[in-house]
C-alpha cells in the first residue's frame, strides 16, 4: 500500500533484493541498505545495476527480516539490508506491524525517521546528539549543573562552578583562645572547602602560635586545622593552608559558621588575613 514511491537508478545488482531496505549511495543511486544506515525505503521493483528500480518511502510494505522482531518495534537494517529491531539512536526505516523471525517477511509501516529510535530514559535524564546517535546522559547527583564543552564535545553533568570567599583581617596579637568569627550565616546551603591564612604584616617575635579551625554550629569540621606560628607568619604575603577538610563541612541556609582559635601562645605583633572558602549548593 504505497503512499509515496521513489523511482531511481540502481547503483548495483538489486535483482535479489525485493523487500530489502534501500539507501542512496554517494552518486544518488539506489543500493542495498547496510547496518543502521539512513534508508529511503523498501525495494518494490528490482533491477540490475543501471536499471530503473522503485522503493517505497512511505506506506505499508512487506519487509525481509534479519532477526526476531515484535509488533510495534522500530526497525532499522542489518549489514544485508534485512530488517531488525533498532536500538537507541539508530535511524529508523519503519515500524513492525506484526511479529516475525529471521528470514520471514512481515508487514512494515514504512516511515523513515531521523534521528530514529530514542534511548530509554528516566525522569531527570537529558537527551543529546553525540555526532552520530541520540544518547541519554542519566541524571547527575543533586546540585550538579549541565555543562557544555563547546562544539564537537559531549556535554555532561558536573559540579557547580563558583565559590564564596570570606576574608577576615585581624591583628595577630588579638588572637586568643575562643571565637574569632562568631555565628556567621552565609544565607545559602553549601560546604566549607578550604581555610587559609595570609601574613598581612610579618610576625617577628619567635615562639608564638595558634591553631584555628571552622565550626558549623558547635561542630568542628573534620580536618581543616590551620596552624599559625611565628615562623610561618613571615615574610609579608606568606600563605599558609589548613589541612584538608574531609567531612562535617556541609551547612544549610540557616546554619551559622564560626572560626575558633585554640592552643594559643599570644603573638606580639603582626597581622593576618584569614580566608574561608565556601562552595554553594545549586538551588540549596
Amino acid at each position: 500500500m504505497p503512499i509515496f514511491n521513489h523511482t531511481g537508478e540502481a547503483g548495483e545488482d538489486l535483482t535479489e533484493k525485493l523487500y530489502h531496505g534501500i539507501k542512496l549511495n554517494s552518486s544518488g543511486k539506489m543500493v542495498t541498505a547496510t547496518a543502521a544506515s539512513r534508508n529511503i525505503g523498501i525495494l518494490q521493483e528490482v533491477g540490475k545495476s543501471g536499471e530503473e528500480v522503485v522503493a517505497m518511502s512511505i506506506g505499508i510494505s512487506p519487509g525481509k527480516l534479519g532477526g526476531s522482531v515484535t509488533a510495534n518495534d522500530d526497525l532499522t537494517t542489518d549489514a544485508d539490508g534485512h530488517f531488525v529491531t533498532a536500538v537507541a539512536g539508530q535511524p529508523v526505516t519503519g515500524i513492525a506491524m506484526e511479529s516475525g523471525s529471521s528470514g520471514e517477511e512481515i508487514e512494515i509501516l514504512v516511515l523513515p525517521q531521523t534521528p530514529g529510535a530514542f534511548p530509554v530514559a528516566e525522569r531527570g535524564d537529558t537527551l543529546f546528539y553525540n555526532g552520530s546517535n541520540w544518547v541519554v546522559r542519566h541524571h547527575g547527583t543533586s546540585g550538579q549543573l549541565w555543562i557544555t564543552k563547546g562544539h564537537g564535545a559531549d556535554p555532561d553533568w558536573g559540579d557547580a562552578y563558583g565559590y564564596c570567599v570570606v576574608p577576615l583581617h585581624m591583628n595577630l596579637a588579638d588572637i586568643a583562645d575562643g571565637d574569632l568569627l562568631t555565628d556567621y550565616v552565609p544565607g545559602f546551603a553549601g560546604s566549607i572547602v578550604k581555610l587559609s591564612a595570609r601574613a598581612a604584616k610579618a610576625a617577628t617575635t619567635a615562639g608564638k602560635a595558634s591553631t584555628i579551625h571552622a565550626e558549623i554550629g558547635s561542630t568542628p569540621t573534620t580536618g581543616g586545622s590551620l596552624a599559625l606560628t611565628s615562623a610561618n607568619m613571615t615574610p609579608l604575603g606568606k600563605v599558609v593552608d589548613a589541612s584538608a577538610i574531609t567531612a562535617a563541612n556541609t551547612f544549610s541556609a540557616t546554619d551559622a559558621i564560626s572560626l575558633v582559635a585554640a592552643s594559643t601562645t599570644a603573638f606580639v605583633e603582626g597581622a593576618v588575613d584569614l580566608i574561608l572558602v565556601l562552595k554553594p549548593i545549586v538551588n540549596g
